[in-house]
């Protein structure tokens, strides 16, 4: 899973291909940045891009807390990234700054943050433990449904929109997972989820009514 996710980099490929201020504090824009956030891509790169890098669990670290920081304060957000843990938000980060070695760390953060917020929860929600084959995945309630309604977008999913996991859902899986070369799970995995939303052709489809079952 580890070498797939770091993959799963090249979805959010080019975000920053032109990096974005970063967010203002005073009046002139500054801000007191700690940790990695006072670097540059080059250095971050420098310290993490090997996987057993003492410093690597420390980045895992810093992109939680800037994940929960978001949480607290950006308004109207439960959840900032449900669909990526932290780990796959570091590689994301370090992939784009490999191409933007340039770049300030956290402009790349703040970048990729607002792509992964378009689909971020504003509520709490019921999470689901869903299991095929002895394996299980925990994913909230909403992004499932969300899930349904982008597969149906899709053409693989004619089943209802109500977060249900059941026959027709777990086939709709298995359809797109074939489609897109992903480990077949039948299940919605985090790489099966970032392909669907970020690198498909209907990525960051909306919640459609909710209705019919799935059984």
């Amino acid at each position: 899973m580890r070498r797939a996710w770091w993959m799963s980099a090249l979805l959010i490929a080019g975000v920053v291909a032109a990096p974005s201020p970063a967010p203002a504090a005073d009046a002139q824009g500054r801000f007191a940045g700690h940790g990695w956030a006072a670097g540059r891509c080059e250095a971050l790169v420098s310290a993490v891009e090997d996987e057993q890098s003492i410093d690597r669990p420390l980045f895992v670290g810093w992109i939680a807390g800037y994940l929960t920081g978001a949480n607290v304060y950006k308004a109207d957000t439960f959840d900032l990234a449900p669909l990526a843990p932290p780990e796959v938000v570091a590689n994301i980060v370090l992939q784009q700054c490999q191409r933007n070695p340039d770049a300030a760390v956290v402009e790349v953060m703040v970048a990729v943050a607002e792509e992964l917020s378009k689909q971020r929860l504003r509520a709490g929600r019921p999470v689901l433990e869903l299991e095929h084959e002895g394996r299980t995945v925990q994913v909230h309630q909403e992004i499932f449904r969300r899930t349904q309604n982008a597969l149906k977008q899709l053409g693989f999913y004619d089943g209802g929109i109500d977060g249900a996991y059941g026959p027709q859902s777990r086939r709709a899986l298995t359809r797109f997972q074939e489609a897109r070369g992903l480990e077949v799970s039948g299940l919605p995995d985090e790489a099966t989820l970032m392909e669907l939303f970020f690198n498909s052709a209907d990525a960051g489809a909306g919640v459609g009514p909710s209705g019919g079952g799935d059984g």
